[in-house]
């Protein structure tokens, strides 16, 4: 909740209602002497009425017949408020300039307020500002306590926050766990109205408790601030402001409205009692003072015990000034409007010292409808790994604190670069490994990449493991007459591709080995050719492993661009290969993979001279060294590569059952997967709000064209459901209704709602099934009439109640489950629910 900020001078009404005669004159006729230009205006307000003007004791007096509820005004500046009452001479005693807490040692200090049934209402609010001077709590019970009625409750070494009621026979509480920094100031609210314990921190709703009871106290307990001492001695330590008590459960936005004001009227309905913890100088010497007093007429002043009163602690302190929330961001990187950025870019902003943490939304379209990213951190920048090539880019950046959570500040945006690859000029380009062992597999070996023939004609080498006078040892993947070769252990094993590659055309050449299956090769991800005799070990000689040559032999150089180029100490499956040849995200620790070359080092085109090293993405040291290019020119360098953008756009329709009635749905979020239709492995994942006719959109980070995947669905509450057939992506994109008929689900999982088939509701911990346990959860949130986005809310309407039950129960008894491929893993945890007891007895 944002605040207002407010640093306003407090003020200390005292009422006298009994004055001489003197004082009518002093009133009616002002000393000669008086300074008018420093007098007290009576501004008229909240049909008050009046006016005065001030000696040098600061003091206002009011006439006979007379009333004031409003403010007082110095210079036009508002310097306190209050309320007097009719028919009475009084004053007002204003501390200028003062904002004054009251700082409580832990060790022996509190105020007592005496026992009055005023304290004992059928219904309460209770608020402070307070802040901790440890940063968990340093006793437990000591913010403000009356026994046996209530207590705003910290607990010991912890930073949580219970308010207890005491009924007959028990207390009843409701608890908060504080995600805030205690040892800053913040406010404490606890209502109760004959039905609901409520918390409220900062403002905003925290907890409840549902108990149907009026307010009853047991023992005529003193009032306590700053310890629970009929509950064992326990003394708080830190600093307490503004207390006040309602003869009413205030509403969220009563509290949220007036906690920052420190001018709040005395008069206002249904205020007990208020005490603005001002009635001495911050630290100053107040040893005359023993009183807290109450701002309003009911005179429940409290009497301070074993404070020092003078100094910085045990004494009247410099009090609140309400949190604001942070300002606006300055972005730093990348500038606005910048161009050719890195798919590797960091993102960076100036640190705010109001903010605690900043959350950085990137996205590609100006509005954020849908986000790359959507983070909170508590640093100033985050590299962005995973951007796509010659994209446009918007981001954001806003800061948070304790209080509230700032405004975003004006977006920047930026360009990514074109996606880089190397071009090999054909006459001696070539990237030498060196003897590198770790790219010698033993037993087996993939090797991909991406291949834009230049020239046509005799052998070109794009990747060779060795050559010497016993011949062509390991493994070389060759182009040679429009065709691919692919050889193993000097011609012992050789796959020619089938097809003519054309020159200026991009491909995916997939060649995998292994010594107990032979070889295969894969053209775009399809199978064109195999080889599985013989097979044995990989043999090796001394040479180096070289790209765009021949290995140890000065002949034979590529003519044409490569790009992610890997190699790996496994055989690679068909449909890894597919699902993963146009995944330029790789994980870099994927098992098997020893070397990933991305060639994004240089600037496609420009002068690279001194980028002479070709990076290996892995952890294995198998970085390689550029021979003989130009660099400088747009051959023979670092050049705009193939187009890995346009993604993979997937659009669903579906509806879920507790969200819908057949013809419209309440919105909500579910997470999509792509599965493997192989091994169900996910390949991809997103989240996608479904609007109120089912619909959503969302773009996947890679380009899946031409590979086919399981569509999953999964829901906070809801069945996971599987499409009932993989599904192909066609030029990026793949779209899918489970709506129009229940064979569109796998098993015909589905449930018809109106003219719909819609995902079955009721699955509350996501075990795969609607059972006991399910009603267990939504039975204990009803019991205690939990609200809000739960899991256990079925139908939407942020109550937890029997129309909940009642469709779980349903779902439940028709053994409701996922249906999934045979080979897929359903979790089923069918341990019982413990419910949570929400009475105890407390010392």
């Amino acid at each position: 909740m944002k605040k207002n900020p407010m640093n306003l001078q407090k003020h200390r009404i005292r009422l006298k209602p009994l004055l001489s005669a003197m004082l009518v004159l002093l009133f009616l006729f002002p000393a000669a002497g008086m300074a008018q230009n420093n007098a007290v205006q009576w501004s008229s307000q909240n049909n008050g009425h009046g006016s005065a003007v001030s000696s040098s004791s600061n003091k206002v007096w009011s006439n006979v017949g007379q009333s004031f509820n409003g403010q007082i005004s110095q210079n036009n500046t508002l310097v306190s408020s209050g309320f007097l009452a009719n028919n009475t001479f009084s004053t007002v005693t204003i501390n200028q300039g003062q904002n004054v807490s009251l700082a409580f040692d832990g060790v022996n200090d509190y105020v007592e307020i005496p026992h009055n049934v005023a304290f004992l209402p059928p219904a309460i609010t209770i608020e402070c500002w307070a802040k901790s001077n440890t940063a968990t709590w340093n006793t437990t019970g000591a913010l403000i306590s009356k026994r046996e009625a209530f207590i705003l409750h910290p607990n010991e070494g912890t930073k949580q926050l219970q308010f207890y009621i005491h009924m007959p026979d028990r207390w009843i509480y409701t608890i908060v766990d504080l995600a805030i920094d205690i040892t800053q100031w913040h406010h404490f609210a606890a209502t109760y109205d004959q039905n609901n314990l409520k918390l409220y921190i900062d403002g905003v709703f925290a907890s409840s408790y549902f108990y149907q009871s009026a307010l009853t106290g047991g023992a005529a307990g003193s009032l306590y601030i700053g310890s629970d001492k009929d509950g064992g001695n326990r003394y708080f330590n830190g600093q307490i402001d503004e207390v006040r008590f309602w003869n009413y459960a205030r509403s969220a936005s009563e509290i949220s409205s007036s906690m920052s004001n420190t001018l709040l009227n005395p008069a206002s309905s249904g205020l007990i009692a208020y005490y603005h913890m001002n009635d001495g100088t911050g630290s100053g010497t107040n040893t005359g003072i023993t009183t807290v007093t109450d701002a309003t007429l009911n005179g429940y002043n409290g009497t301070l015990n074993n404070f020092a009163l003078s100094g910085s602690t045990s004494n009247f302190v410099t009090g609140f000034t309400a949190p604001t929330a942070p300002g606006l961001i300055t972005l730093v990187s990348p500038a606005n409007n910048a161009v050719s950025q890195p798919i590797g870019t960091t993102i960076s902003w100036t640190a705010l010292s109001t903010a605690t943490s900043y959350q950085l939304q990137v996205s590609r379209d100006s509005n954020f409808t849908s986000n790359d990213k959507d983070t909170t951190i508590s640093g100033t920048s985050l590299l962005m790994s995973n951007l796509s090539y010659a994209e446009q880019y918007y981001y954001r950046v806003r800061g948070i604190n304790d209080v509230a959570t700032g405004s975003w500040n004006t977006a920047w945006k930026f360009t990514t670069m074109g996606n880089i690859s190397l071009a090999f000029d054909g006459s001696n380009d070539f990237v030498t490994f060196g003897n590198n062992a770790s790219l010698k597999p033993a037993n087996a070996v993939t090797l991909e990449a991406w291949v834009k023939p230049g020239i046509s004609g005799n052998e070109q080498f794009i990747l060779s493991s060795g050559h010497d006078a016993g011949g062509l040892n390991g493994y070389h993947l060759v182009l040679q007459n429009n065709h691919v070769y692919f050889w193993m252990n000097n011609y012992t094993t050789e796959i020619i591709s089938p097809g003519s590659l054309n020159v200026g055309t991009w491909y995916h050449i997939a060649a995998t080995y292994s010594s107990s299956a032979g070889a295969k090769m894969y053209i775009n991800g399809v199978l064109v050719g195999a080889d599985a005799s013989p097979a044995n070990a990989i043999s090796y000689d001394n040479n180096p492993v070289t790209m765009g040559v021949l290995a140890n032999y000065p002949i034979y150089f590529f003519g044409g661009l490569l790009d992610e180029v890997r190699i790996w100490s496994v055989e690679r499956t068909a449909q890894e290969i597919l699902d993963n040849m146009n995944n330029v995200n790789l994980n870099k620790s994927t098992s098997g993979l020893l070397a990933y070359y991305q060639y994004d080092q240089g600037i496609a085109g420009g002068n690279n001279t001194g980028v002479t090293t070709l990076n290996n993405g892995t952890a294995t040291s198998a970085d390689g060294t550029l021979n003989n290019f130009a660099l400088n020119s747009g051959a023979s360098n670092w050049v705009e590569g193939k187009s890995f953008a346009g993604k993979t756009t997937v659009t669903i329709t579906a509806f879920l059952q507790g969200l819908t009635t057949g013809a419209a749905m309440i919105s909500d979020t579910v997470s999509v997967l792509l599965k493997n239709p192989s091994t169900f492995a996910t390949i991809d994942s997103a989240k996608v709000l479904l609007n109120t006719s089912g619909n959503g959109s969302v773009d996947l980070q890679n380009n899946y064209s031409g590979s086919s995947y399981y569509i999953v669905v999964k829901h906070r509450n809801s069945i996971e459901t599987w499409s009932a057939t993989s599904q192909a992506v066609t030029e990026s994109a793949l779209s899918y209704n489970f709506t129009t008929a229940a064979s569109k689900a796998y098993g015909s999982n589905l449930v018809q709602m109106g003219s719909n088939w819609c995902i079955y509701s009721g699955d509350v911990n996501q075990d795969g099934f609607v059972d006991f346990t399910d009603l267990t959860l939504i039975d204990n949130d009803a019991y205690n009439f939990s609200a809000g986005y739960l899991s256990t809310d079925l139908n939407g309407d942020l109550f937890i109640d029997f129309t909940d039950l009642t469709l779980c129960d349903n779902n439940a008894y028709n053994f409701v489950g996922v249906i999934a491929p045979t080979g897929v893993k359903i979790r089923h945890d069918t341990k019982p629910v413990k419910q949570v007891n929400k009475t105890q007895t407390i010392d």
